[in-house]
């Protein structure tokens, strides 16, 4: 197999070519903790030989990394301009050297690295000149070599504990070190082959030895315990994407895929097809399948002729019945027809359609539908967002937080949650948003709403959260109360958050004032502008209690300029 296509499969080498030197010297250095470890890692390829003492940088360890994976070419092919997108994002991009940019982007766009600096997530520090720490570098072998994609420099040092990279005393000294030396790596790696354990429960070493990246005479000759590498492996993952898109995740490379080898059906057991696949109405079919590299894992996206429900409520899964499909390894897949491997549901909520590009029907304008996944409710400054799929419940003080998960901007502004704006209630499929602020209640204007950056409450009962949207829509809304004063004895005086026309129908109608629980008649009332004006026939007694209730009807109520009425409201008051 040639060297370079082996190399560029095996992404755990990105881990391994940090100890590569930048001045590569002929011997190990003496006087360090591990150079037995470190002969033993040189013998097996695992580590070049350089100085012991030496440190390395972060940008250096990146770029050395990247070349030694194969990515040389790839890095090289990003154009000046997408290096620069790509660096936007990096606050610190000015101090990366000219040589490094390319690599620096290409580090950010695939992953390798999220920055120093978690506070400002999604902007990203990159820090190239700085040292590697121990976390650091336990956070690469974890997840580009050992597949915890979930580690960070948070949990890396308690991740490698427990998967057997490091001894608990070793963790005390690595959690604080934060500029490492080629002798701490070199005890950091040689802890992973003699003990570690991979994500999915095989042993590192094995992993390398089943890769071909190591050959099994070798690594027992160091001392490792091995078996000899598998020919036949099995199905990570299989994880629904979209209604009609299943993604399986497979070990190696696979550079093409033979669909044939994969059934996708509704059956739990195909026994009852009797082999007969192709004509049982359970099976579904593909039509298109495509691969791409996600470390040395391999994802085939399955494009599926039917789409399958949001929630998938009819579960589907997925068995392996032929064995065509090679990896780089010389591998094949496991024919098993008593095998079932569920597919997960990892379809993101996305807004509600009903095919007819967003069009609202005459009867849903009619209730405040402005497009098919948003309503407005123009008299209590409400909004609703229908979606796909039903989604989780919450109490009220979740309710407050899952407002972050959403972006209002209105009248060129960005609204706060929990001020301005609040997620109102969630029942099933519909989330509603109610206006607070009296700077937005009865606004006429362009609304845009979006996702955030992060979404961490709105999420399917699968725990998928809501699929990116940004939408716009225009509305007129209604005003609202605002203030009360007493200013006269006689007179009390309203404020609406914006300017009255006047009123339709009867106002004894649809609004009442009381005086100790008793309907009482005004004498006299008029609008100014956003201000009510009720007068009574008498003077109100210090204490004396009122309330006023304004309700109002289909045909009479308070209008503001654009001829909408008033929302309702209450209130009660002492003088």
């Amino acid at each position: 197999m040639h060297k370079k296509y082996l190399r560029r499969t095996i992404t755990v080498i990105a881990i391994l070519a940090m100890l590569a030197g930048i001045c590569a010297v002929p011997a190990l250095a003496s006087g360090f903790q591990h150079e037995a470890e470190a002969k033993i890692l040189n013998d097996l390829s695992l580590m070049e030989g350089m100085g012991l003492g030496d440190p390395v940088n972060r940008i250096q360890g990146l770029i050395f990394a990247l070349k030694a994976a194969g990515l040389k070419d790839e890095v090289e092919a990003l154009t000046d301009s997408e290096t620069a997108r790509i660096l936007e994002n990096v606050i610190d991009a000015a101090e990366i050297p000219t040589w490094g940019r390319k690599w620096a982007a290409y580090a950010v766009k695939n992953n390798y690295t999220t920055g120093v600096d978690a506070s400002i997530h999604p902007r990203i520090k990159f820090a190239p000149l700085q040292e590697v720490s121990g976390r650091a570098f336990l956070t690469w072998i974890l997840k580009i070599g050992m597949g915890y994609s979930d580690v960070g420099t948070n949990n890396a040092v308690d991740v490698a504990v427990k998967s057997g990279v490091i001894s608990a005393g070793q963790a005390e000294e690595l959690e604080s070190k934060t500029a490492l030396i080629r002798d701490d790596a070199a005890g950091i790696l040689y802890g992973a082959c003699k003990n570690g354990v991979n994500a999915d429960g095989t042993a590192f070493i094995q992993s390398l030895v089943n890769i071909g990246f190591i050959p099994m005479d070798k690594a027992v000759d160091a001392g490792f315990t091995v078996s000899p590498p598998v020919k036949e492996i099995g199905i990570d993952k299989v994880e629904a994407i979209a209604q009609d898109k299943i993604a399986i995740t497979l070990k190696g490379e696979f550079n093409s895929f033979v669909t044939e080898d994969l059934l996708v059906t509704r059956r739990a057991s195909i026994k009852e097809s009797k082999g007969d696949f192709a004509s049982d109405p359970q099976t579904i079919k593909i039509t298109n399948a495509s691969t791409s590299q996600i470390g040395r894992n391999t994802v085939v996206t399955l494009t599926l002729a039917e789409k399958l429900a949001y929630d998938l409520n009819t579960p589907v899964y997925v068995f392996v019945v032929g064995n065509a499909s090679k990896n780089n390894y010389g591998q094949t897949l496991k024919v098993d027809y008593n095998k079932a491997y569920p597919v997960a549901d990892r379809i993101a909520p996305v807004l509600y359609d009903d095919g007819d590009k967003d069009t609202p029907k005459s009867y849903e304008k009619e209730n405040g539908r402005v497009a098919d996944y948003l309503d407005v409710n123009i008299d209590r400054n409400l909004f609703t967002l229908y979606f796909s799929e039903g989604l989780q419940a919450y109490n009220a003080e979740e309710l407050k937080k899952a407002g972050e998960d959403l972006v209002l901007v209105m009248g060129g502004k960005q609204l706060v949650n929990g001020k301005d704006y609040e997620v109102y209630s969630i029942i099933h499929d519909k989330v509603t948003i109610m206006l607070l602020s009296d700077d937005y209640i009865g606004y006429d204007g362009e609304i845009r709403i979006k996702t955030a950056d992060k979404v961490n409450y709105l999420k399917d009962y699968n725990g998928n959260a809501l699929a990116p949207f940004d939408i716009k829509a225009e509305v007129v809304l209604a005003g609202a109360f605002k203030t009360v004063m007493i200013t006269a004895p006689d007179t009390v005086e309203i404020t609406i958050t914006e300017k009255l026309a006047g009123w339709k129908g009867d106002f004894d109608s649809f609004l009442t004032f009381e005086l100790e629980g008793k309907k009482t008649a005004l004498k006299h009332y008029e609008v100014k502008e956003d201000k009510i004006i009720l007068k009574l026939g008498r003077n109100l007694a210090p204490g004396e209690q009122f309330r006023v209730v304004y309700k109002p009807t289909g045909e009479s109520g308070l209008i503001d300029l654009k001829g909408i009425f008033v929302y309702e409201f209450s209130f009660t008051m002492i003088r």
